[in-house]
């Protein structure tokens, strides 16, 4: 293994067990990887640098060097899982690599970190290299071809938006860690795991930038009953196709400013599900969790209480209160909970999730566990 960490002017090959050996310089120890046997390990330098060396394990020496020096910076490195040969993501794409660090081939692009490049990795065959590339704010899964080194498809990738929160680059980006034989890639997204399929293809120039959050208005209604929801959101040309999680909207309409309203169908269960908006360009914008089939409770904090009562809980969940927060109303224990305030978590922290609380005054009771209930919409609350 190579022993270091990132940012350091030095580096050991070390087995886990024995006394470290050699030590081995580099400018600012950034990335690294091995090749598909594991008998040698590229280390590069993330500084103005751009130096990278190979490391030979056996004979624990440093077998072939080079560097892009001022005109670019590496951001990752990559063993081509089946055979010996790398690739290099620096400012100006990706760099393929021979065992003796010859260069191979060249797919240009304009990558920096966590703007436009959000990582790469081979297919587990070595048939394919997937990097993430997000040019104008809109991420992509390109698929290059690990043998003629060309650019063989175009998909979209994983983003987030959040909702009533706008950030830039204007989406959470998928940051992809593996891919199997079939084109499914998988990532470390907002919030958890994200596989993107490689093979559903676009095409970039006709997608639609997510460049706004997506803020569902009302953004909770009854399971059995369709409720009308302004999206407010970017400026769209033509009406894309609204879901809500897995059913379509029941009506769709586009405003002459370009903004979309959709009627949501009746839900299957009670909670959040994802609001997803599709241009004609094939591109999904999702906004996870932004609305609520009725209400539902997640948790209580500050769950405990003398038996006097007079302390204040937060009541976290979805579909709490809605643009009248006199609807809301708790009960703790069978007895009514005054309500002190309402809050949006999202509003106070970029959440990428519609999660609210509602903040109450907890009564007298009697000793051990109560109840907490929420009412609001026709169907009740679960706890």
């Amino acid at each position: 293994m190579i022993f270091g960490s990132w940012g350091d002017s030095a580096f050991y090959n070390w087995d886990g067990t024995s006394t470290l050996a050699l030590q081995h310089l580099t400018s600012d120890l950034y990335s690294f990887d091995r090749n598909f046997d594991g008998t040698k390990v590229l280390v590069a330098s993330g500084d103005t640098s751009g130096a990278y060396q190979l490391l030979d394990v056996a004979s624990d020496t440093i077998t072939a060097r080079g560097a892009y020096s001022s005109n670019a910076t590496i951001m990752t490195v990559r063993g081509n899982p089946a055979r010996n040969e790398w690739a290099i993501a620096n400012s100006n794409g990706i760099d393929f690599f021979d065992s003796n660090l010859n260069l191979l081939a060249n797919v240009p692009a304009v990558l920096f970190g966590s703007a436009t490049y959000w990582g790469m990795t081979y297919s587990i065959d070595g048939k394919y290299l997937y990097f993430v590339y997000s040019p104008a704010g809109l991420p992509f899964v390109i698929t290059v071809d690990a043998s003629s080194h060309s650019v063989v498809g175009i998909a979209p990738a994983t983003g987030t938006d959040l909702p009533g929160f706008r950030r830039e680059p204007p989406e959470w980006v998928v940051q992809p860690f593996a891919a199997d034989g079939t084109g499914l890639v998988f990532g470390l997204g907002e919030k958890g795991l994200v596989i993107d399929d490689s093979t559903y293809a676009v095409d970039p120039t006709q997608a639609t930038s997510a460049d706004f959050a997506i803020i569902a208005t009302p953004d909770s209604g009854p399971i059995s009953v369709p409720t009308p929801v302004q999206i407010t959101t970017q400026t769209y040309a033509a009406q894309p196709d609204v879901w809500f999680g897995s059913q379509r909207a029941l009506a769709e309409t586009l405003s002459s400013a370009g903004q979309v309203s959709a009627t949501s169908p009746p839900g299957v269960s009670s909670g959040p599900v994802n609001i997803k908006l599709f241009p004609p360009g094939g591109y999904a914008h999702v906004i996870p969790q932004a609305f609520s089939y009725g209400t539902i409770i997640e948790y209580v904090r500050n769950s405990v209480c003398p038996v006097s009562g007079g302390c204040s809980a937060d009541i976290f969940g979805f579909g709490l209160f809605g643009s009248d927060s006199s609807q809301t109303s708790v009960t703790i224990g069978g007895a009514a909970a005054t309500v002190q305030s309402v809050h949006y978590l999202n509003g106070e922290r970029p959440y990428p999730y519609l999660l609210q609380y509602v903040t109450v005054t907890v009564p007298p009771g009697v000793a051990g566990r109560a109840a907490v209930k929420h009412g609001r919409h026709p169907e009740p609350a679960r706890a």
